[in-house]
C-alpha cells in the first residue's frame, strides 16, 4: 500500500513522553527563582541572637539591601544551625541573581546537614546555571547516594530539563556518562542508571546503544518506569523486541496512567491503531483515563468505524473543558471540536457540521479555520467556493512562493484530492514542484499524484529522486514497489524495493502489506495471506481489507474474505479500492 507512516526520530519522542510523566513524580523539582521550601526545612525555635539577626535581614531586604540581609540570615543558620535559615538565605541570593552567594549558602547548608537531599539538589541546579559542569557532576554523584530507588527514577525524569541549562550537548551527555556509568551495575541503583544513561544516548541519535541499555534495565526491573519510558521511545525504531515488557507492565492494577498514554499514541502514531485502542480500553472506564487519553480514545474509535462512540467521547470533553484554562485542556478540546465536525461530515448533517464549525473561531488560526470551512463547502460539492476560499487568504503571490503560499497550495491539493479531481491535484502540485524541485515532500506528493493520472514514468522519476533526496525515508521505496506490484510489472524489482522499506521500517503495517501484494503477486499466497493477514492484525484500514479479502477470497476460504471486507466497508463504505475488488470478485458489492 501507498500510505506509511511518516519517519520520526526516537530522540524526540523521549523529551515529549519525559515531559508528560514530570507530574508523576515524587520528588521536589528545584527551580531558580523562587525557590520552594523543601521537604527537610521545618520550623524552630530561634534564641534571642539569631531571632534577632533573622528580623535585622528580612528588613535589610524590604529596603533593597540584597547583600547586608544575605549575610545576616547566612550568618544566623551558621550559628543556629537551621536548615530553614540556609534556605532562606539561599532564596534571597537567588533573588538578587547573585549566583556565587546561593552557592555559597547551599555549601553552608550542605556542611551543616550532610544529608539534605534538598541541599544538594539545590546545589546541582546551582553549578548547573553557573556552567560549572565538573562541580555539577560530583554534586550529582553525591545526592545519587543519598536517592532510595524510586527518588533517583524522579530525578532521571527530570534530568534532561535540569541539564537545558548547560548549552553544550556534549557536555551534557558527558555529565551523565561519569555520574551514572560507575553505578549502572549496581543491584539498587544500577536499572535505573542504565535507563537514564539510555535516555542521554537516546537524545543525542543513538537509539541502537540507548535501546541495549533500555533492555538491560528492564531485565533488572520490569516496573522502572524511566526505562519503560524508554522503552516506548525505541518503537520509533525497527527493534520492537520491548514490546511484551511494556504489555506486561500496562497490565499490572498500577500501572502509570501516563505512560499508557504515551504508549497508546506511539502505536497510533505507527499506524499500530488496533493495538494502541486495547492498550486504552483495558484500562477501564474513561474516568480512569486523562483529557488526552480520552481524546486519543475517541480518534481511534473513528479510526475503526465506531463513529457514534467517539461522538460521544468528544462531545463530553467539549462540555467538560468549556473552562479550560491550561493550553494542554484548550487543545484537547479544540481537537474534539474537530472530531465532531467529522462526525457531522459523515453524518452528511451540514448544519450540525457548520454549527460545530462556527465555535472553532478564536481557538484556531484564522488559516486554519478557513480550511474547515473549505473541507466543509467540498463535502457539499462546493469545490470552487472552498478553492476560493482559500486562494482569498493569499491575495499577492510571490515568487518563489513564500511559506504562506505553500502551505496554501497544499490544502488546494488536498481540496482536489477529497473531490478526486486528480488531474487539477496534479497540476497544481507541479506547479509548486517546479519552484522547489529538491524538496522531498513536493517530490513524493507530486510523485503520487502522477501515478494518480496513470503518467507512470514520470512517477517513477519522482520516487527515484525522492529516494536520493531522503535516503533513510522508506516511503518511496514502498509507494514504488507496491505501484509496480499492482501492475504486475517487474515484479523481482517491486520485491526487492518493498524489502528496503522494510530494513526501514519492519513495523510498519503499510509496507507490510505491501509486501504480502507482491508476494501475492508473484504467486506465494500463502506467505501473502501470512503478511497480510498480520497488516490487518495492526491496523483496520480498508485497502488491507481489500488485499487480504482477496487473497482470502482466491485461496478459497471466502466466508472469512467477506467477513474481513464487511468489517473494512464499516470503517470506510466508500473506499474505491475496497468497493471495486468486493465488485470484481463477487459480481455485486
Amino acid at each position: 500500500m501507498h500510505q506509511s507512516s511518516s519517519t520520526r526520530r526516537p530522540h524526540w519522542l523521549i523529551g515529549v513522553l519525559l515531559s508528560g510523566l514530570i507530574s508523576c513524580t515524587a520528588l521536589p523539582e528545584p527551580v531558580l527563582p523562587p525557590v520552594s521550601m523543601p521537604s527537610d526545612v521545618r520550623n524552630s525555635e530561634l534564641d534571642a541572637p539569631t531571632a534577632y539577626r533573622v528580623l535585622a535581614g528580612e528588613i535589610a531586604l524590604q529596603s533593597g539591601a540584597n547583600d547586608v540581609a544575605f549575610g545576616m540570615l547566612l550568618k544566623a543558620a551558621e550559628e543556629s544551625p537551621d536548615p530553614a535559615l540556609f534556605q532562606r538565605a539561599t532564596e534571597i541570593a537567588l533573588q538578587a541573581r547573585a549566583g556565587g552567594s546561593a552557592l555559597k549558602a547551599v555549601s553552608s547548608w550542605i556542611d551543616a546537614y550532610p544529608a539534605s537531599v534538598s541541599a544538594w539538589q539545590q546545589k546541582f541546579v546551582l553549578e548547573l546555571t553557573l556552567q560549572k559542569a565538573q562541580e555539577a557532576t560530583r554534586t550529582l554523584r553525591s545526592l545519587i547516594a543519598l536517592l532510595s530507588a524510586d527518588e533517583l527514577t524522579d530525578l532521571g525524569i527530570r534530568l534532561p530539563r535540569l541539564l537545558e541549562r548547560l548549552p553544550e550537548p556534549e557536555l551534557r551527555t558527558q555529565l551523565i556518562s561519569d555520574a551514572f556509568t560507575p553505578i549502572k551495575d549496581d543491584p539498587t541503583h544500577g536499572p535505573t542508571a542504565r535507563a537514564i544513561l539510555g535516555t542521554a544516548l537516546m537524545q543525542s541519535g543513538d537509539a541502537a546503544g540507548a535501546f541495549e541499555h533500555a533492555r538491560e534495565a528492564l531485565s533488572q526491573a520490569p516496573s522502572n518506569l524511566l526505562a519503560l519510558s524508554l522503552a516506548v521511545a525505541s518503537l520509533e525504531g525497527p527493534d520492537w523486541s520491548l514490546q511484551p515488557k511494556i504489555d506486561d507492565y500496562l497490565a499490572t492494577p498500577d500501572a502509570n496512567s501516563r505512560l499508557r498514554y504515551f504508549y497508546a499514541k506511539t502505536l497510533s502514531q505507527n499506524s499500530h491503531t488496533r493495538a494502541a485502542l486495547k492498550t486504552l480500553q483495558v484500562a477501564g472506564p474513561d474516568s480512569q483515563l486523562d483529557a488526552q487519553a480520552r481524546l486519543l480514545k475517541a480518534q481511534l474509535l473513528l479510526d475503526h468505524g465506531q463513529w457514534n462512540s467517539a461522538k460521544q467521547i468528544a462531545a463530553e470533553l467539549f462540555d467538560e473543558l468549556e473552562l479550560a484554562e491550561s493550553e494542554a485542556g484548550a487543545s484537547v478540546r479544540q481537537d474534539a471540536l474537530l472530531l465532531l465536525i467529522d462526525h457531522a461530515k459523515h453524518q452528511q448533517d451540514w448544519q450540525e457540521a457548520s454549527r460545530w464549525l462556527d465555535q472553532l473561531e478564536g481557538g484556531m488560526d484564522p488559516t486554519a479555520i478557513a480550511f474547515q470551512r473549505a473541507k466543509l463547502l467540498t463535502a457539499q460539492g462546493e469545490l470552487d467556493e472552498a478553492q476560493a476560499l482559500i486562494a482569498a487568504l493569499n491575495p499577492s503571490p510571490a515568487s518563489p512562493p513564500s511559506a504562506l503560499e505553500l502551505r496554501l497550495s497544499w490544502m488546494q491539493i488536498q481540496l482536489l484530492q477529497q473531490a478526486e479531481q486528480w488531474q487539477q491535484a496534479y497540476l497544481r502540485a507541479r506547479a509548486v514542484h517546479e519552484s522547489r524541485p529538491d524538496d522531498p515532500d513536493w517530490t513524493y506528493t507530486l510523485g503520487m499524484l502522477a501515478e494518480r493520472v496513470k503518467k507512470f514514468d514520470e512517477m517513477e522519476r519522482l520516487m527515484r529522486r525522492h529516494m536520493e533526496l531522503a535516503p533513510d525515508d522508506h516511503q518511496a521505496h514502498n509507494a514504488l514497489g507496491y505501484s509496480l506490484a499492482d501492475r504486475g510489472l517487474r515484479l523481482s524489482e517491486a520485491k526487492t524495493l518493498i524489502q528496503h522499506a522494510l530494513t526501514i521500517v519492519p513495523n510498519d503495517p503499510f509496507v507490510i502489506d505491501s509486501w504480502g501484494w507482491v508476494l501475492f503477486r508473484l504467486g506465494d499466497t500463502a506467505q501473502a495471506a501470512q503478511a497480510l493477514t498480520r497488516a490487518w492484525s495492526m491496523r483496520a484500514d480498508p485497502e488491507i481489507a481489500a488485499h487480504l479479502g482477496e487473497v482470502l477470497w482466491r485461496s478459497g476460504d471466502t466466508d472469512r474474505a467477506r467477513t474481513t471486507w464487511q468489517e473494512g466497508l464499516t470503517i470506510e463504505p466508500d473506499n474505491q479500492v475496497l468497493l471495486e475488488t468486493i465488485q470484481r470478485l463477487t459480481s455485486k458489492p
